[in-house]
C-alpha cells in the first residue's frame, strides 16, 4: 500500500500554507479512531517511521534543470516534517504499511507544536522535536548510480571503510553545488561534503530486507543544540554491513530539531 502522503505532497495548492490545513478534516477523523497525537503531519507513535521520507536526488536535479527554485519560500512546517518539502516525496519503502521498525534507536524527549488559530490540525507556526540519539559524521560523495546507467547518486561514505555505506538524498540541493552546461541544463559538480547524521534505527521492509535509516542534520548558526533536517540516509544492511559498526562508536546526544 503506497502511503497517501506521497500523493498529498504533490498537490498543487494556491497557497503553500494550506498544505496541512487541506488535510485537517481527514486527520481529525483518523485521530478520533487512533487516539494518537498529531504533530505537523506525522503521528507521534509512528516515529521514527514517519521521519523516513525523502526527496529522490534524481528528481531534485531534474526539477532544478527545469528552473525550479525553492529558495525563500514561506514556512509551512518544521524541517523534520514531510510537509516542509515542496515536491512529491517518497519513503524508504513504498509499501509503507509493511515498513516496520524492529530497532528504534531514538528516544523522544519532547514535542512542542504551535499552530496558527484554533485548528490544532491546521497551519503550523513552529514545531520542535527534542530527541536523544546517536550522532555520526559521514562523508557524502557523488558517484555513478548502482542501478540506473548514466544517473548520478549520492552515497554515505567514511574514510574508515573502502565501500559505500548507503544512499543519501538531500532535502534540497544548494545552487552553489550546481553549474550550467552549454546546453543550459544544470549538472551537479562532483563533490564531497561532511554531514552529521542522527541514527533512527533499522527496519524490515516489504521484501523482508533489513534497512538502516538516519536523518541528516545541520546545526543552526548561533545555537548549541538546535538543528534542522537537511536530508535522509539509508541502505540495506546486507549491502552495507559495515554501517552497524559505525553506529556502535557514535556519540549520544540530546538535541532539538526545528
Amino acid at each position: 500500500m503506497i502511503n497517501p502522503l506521497t500523493h498529498c505532497s504533490e498537490l498543487a495548492l494556491t497557497f503553500t500554507s494550506d498544505r496541512l490545513p487541506a488535510l485537517s478534516g481527514i486527520v481529525r477523523e483518523i485521530q478520533r479512531k487512533l487516539g494518537d497525537r498529531y504533530i505537523a503531519g506525522l503521528w507521534l507513535t509512528d516515529l521514527p517511521r514517519g521521519l523516513t521520507w525523502f526527496n529522490p536526488y534524481y528528481r531534485l536535479h531534474k526539477e532544478l534543470a527545469q528552473g525550479y527554485n525553492d529558495c525563500a519560500l514561506p514556512y509551512v512546517a518544521p524541517s523534520w516534517s514531510w510537509a516542509s518539502s515542496r515536491r512529491r516525496m517518497s519513503f524508504c519503502d513504498l509499501n509503507y504499511r509493511d515498513h516496520v521498525f524492529i530497532s528504534e534507536d531514538i528516544q523522544i524527549v519532547g514535542v512542542d507544536i504551535k499552530v496558527r488559530g484554533s485548528n490544532t490540525f491546521g497551519e503550523v507556526q513552529e514545531g520542535v522535536l527534542t530527541l536523544r540519539g546517536r550522532l555520526q559524521v559521514f562523508t557524502i560523495r557523488s558517484a555513478q548510480d548502482l542501478v540506473v546507467p548514466g544517473r548520478q547518486s549520492l552515497f554515505v561514505c567514511s574514510n574508515k571503510s573502502p565501500s559505500q555505506l548507503g544512499l543519501y538524498h538531500p532535502d534540497k540541493i544548494p545552487e552553489s553545488q550546481l553549474r550550467k552546461t552549454t546546453e543550459m541544463a544544470l549538472q551537479p559538480l562532483s563533490f564531497e561534503q561532511s554531514i552529521t547524521f542522527l541514527y533512527l534505527g533499522y527496519f524490515k521492509d516489504s521484501k523482508s530486507y533489513l534497512q538502516w535509516a538516519a536523518l541528516a542534520i545541520e546545526l543552526i548558526t548561533g545555537t548549541e543544540d538546535q538543528y534542522r533536517r537537511v536530508g535522509l540516509g539509508y541502505g540495506r544492511q546486507d549491502e552495507f554491513p559495515q554501517i552497524e559498526d559505525f553506529w556502535q562508536e557514535s556519540e549520544t546526544k540530546v538535541l532539538k530539531i526545528l
